[in-house]
């Protein structure tokens, strides 16, 4: 192996980057199979294929895309992400190979960035060689390139990493160029997914990494920086669907699991468990999770890279800081956003950088033949257990079912699994049966409206009218403000003959939907048969009145 590297590098004399070849072909092996993948139903077909503003390319559509909270159902202000979709559309339609095509792509771009930023850094081939080929192999990175709507991790990384190199050439050569690109592509980063506001954070390390002087000028170079920060976090806060301000006692509640999250991170960063799809937040419930494990890792990161700091081991440092700094927005998602996930492989893309970095700049600590040659073994190794995880973890995106299976399979008590596989079967398969058994299946876990308001129409279509009631019931006792439910569950108490139910149900369907017209035909019947025309006339009237304006 260590001839094979020396080979290499003696044919990479003549131009640099040859030696990416090596990261570059495990990659392509890896996930050629991506091409043949299907959307997935976690948000894939609803953010991306079935989107009206990305359908087409026009004018009205980039005008939806750039304004914050248009894109229905969307978190976070992610423009940039949106945007690439859209070209895509418009160049070769929203077909899934050519996602995935891209999304292999930006990866590969991404290892030359961290090739070319691990260069700046360590003045080292080889190191830098180490450092992408962890970085574009290791398991933990397949979440981001396999999933279709992991591209806005993809181009955050891309562009931060631009930013990095830009900011290094600046502080190294004090450029103003360099400077303003690294400016610009901030900006783009933290609009392609705002995860990267953490950034500006980075930024004093490489003065201190390269021996440059913080002093006034510097710090405010560094001021547009945080302002720019400041504004993605204010949009993004302002989003609908994103609500902060939780009590703090929840919030101090998953506060105490992190330990255990950072435990399993390096857990899976070091191979000994599997890379998964989901993880879900009852797996850390149980309170012997809260263990002095984790605790004594996040400490000994800490204790390490203030060491690093004092010593001026700068590179252990470098990472360190990049790690923790980097995963700052996923504590937050952890300790204030109430998903059902408690963090996702995703989260790691760009934050893993800083071990990656700890690891290639292990190459260069000693020049013994016998240290080089033990590393290079034990690195192969490494990278070849590394790949094959890659391998299969890539072939669980390979539709919504594999997707699924691979959850439920990992916990058979996943609700998540159950109810996705049951949308899957019965969405897209119209397989009723599995749909009906995986619907139940999420039941008995956890309770959930749409899960029972499904299995209703699976009855309903089954012919077992008696069962679709009791589904369409146990949907509105659930969520009494679901629309939808309180329809189903009002035209069932029609079909019984039950009018009074029916009628409390239609009415309350005015009041949850005052533009169906739907309701207030059926109110105006019920009242007909109940002798009450004067109620009946006034149903009716409001009736043709949404008909006439076409509701």
């Amino acid at each position: 192996m260590t001839n094979l590297f020396r080979i290499i590098y003696d044919y990479s004399a003549r131009s640099r980057y040859l030696i990416l070849l090596i990261p570059a072909i495990i990659v392509v092996c890896i996930y050629y199979q991506d091409l043949s993948f299907s959307p997935t139903n976690w948000d894939d077909e609803k953010n991306i294929f079935n989107n009206p503003c990305l359908q087409k390319f026009s004018v009205e559509n980039i005008a939806t895309i750039l304004t914050p909270g248009k894109i229905p159902e969307e978190q976070l202000y992610i423009p940039f992400t949106y945007m690439s979709y859209l070209v895509e559309s418009g160049t070769f339609g929203l077909k899934s190979s050519v996602l995935h095509l891209d999304n292999i792509l930006i990866h590969l771009l991404n290892i030359y960035l961290v090739f070319s930023f691990a260069q700046f850094l360590f003045r080292n081939r080889y190191a830098a060689l180490a450092a992408c080929t962890l970085f574009a192999v290791h398991p933990l990175q397949v979440e981001a390139v396999a999933w279709c709507m992991g591209r806005k991790d993809l181009l955050m990384t891309s562009f931060s990493l631009l930013c990095l190199i830009n900011f290094t050439c600046f502080v190294t050569t004090s450029s103003k160029k360099a400077y303003m690109v690294s400016l610009a592509f901030f900006f783009a980063a933290v609009f392609s997914k705002p995860s990267a506001f953490v950034l500006p954070l980075m930024l004093p390390a490489l003065f201190w990494y390269f021996d440059r002087k913080i002093d006034r000028e510097s710090l405010f170079r560094l001021v547009p920086f945080f302002v720019i920060s400041a504004i993605a976090c204010l949009i993004n806060s302002k989003l609908e669907m994103n609500t902060f301000g939780h009590e703090l006692k929840f919030v101090l509640f998953r506060v105490a699991f992190i330990p255990a999250v950072a435990e399993d991170w390096l857990s899976r960063i070091l191979l000994l468990k599997d890379a998964g799809a989901y993880y879900s937040w009852y797996d850390y419930y149980d309170g012997s999770r809260i263990t002095l494990g984790g605790v004594v890792i996040l400490l000994s990161f800490v204790a390490a890279g203030a060491y690093a700091y004092l010593r001026k081991v700068k590179i252990v440092f470098f990472g360190i800081f990049f790690l923790l700094v980097s995963f700052i927005p996923a504590a937050i998602l952890i300790s204030w956003s109430f998903r059902d996930f408690v963090t996702a492989d995703r989260y790691g893309y760009f934050p893993l950088i800083g071990i990656f970095l700890i690891c290639g700049a292990a190459v260069s600590l000693s020049d013994s033949r016998t240290y080089r040659a033990v590393f290079a073994c034990a690195f192969s190794l490494f990278i070849m257990l590394s790949a094959w995880g890659a391998y299969r973890q890539a072939s669980v995106w390979k539709n919504s079912e594999t997707l699924w299976k691979s959850v439920a399979s990992g916990n058979q008590y996943s609700f998540i699994g159950h109810y996705n596989l049951g949308n899957y079967y019965f969405k897209s398969k119209y397989d009723l049966k599995s749909a009906e058994f995986h619907y139940r299946r999420a039941n008995s876990i956890t309770p959930d409206s749409d899960a029972w308001f499904n299995m209703g129409i699976i009855c309903e279509l089954t012919d077992r009218k008696d069962e679709s009631y009791i589904c369409y019931s146990r949907a509105v006792a659930l969520n009494p403000d679901s629309a939808y439910a309180v329809r189903k569950l009002a035209l069932a108490c029609y079909r019984k003959g039950d009018l009074e139910n029916a009628l409390k149900h239609f009415l309350r369907l005015t009041e949850l939907s005052p533009s169906s017209p739907d309701a207030y035909l059926y109110c105006g019947k019920i009242f007909e048969v109940k002798g009450e025309k004067g109620m009946a006339a006034k149903a009716f009237g409001y009736f043709e009145k949404l008909k006439r304006e076409g509701n």
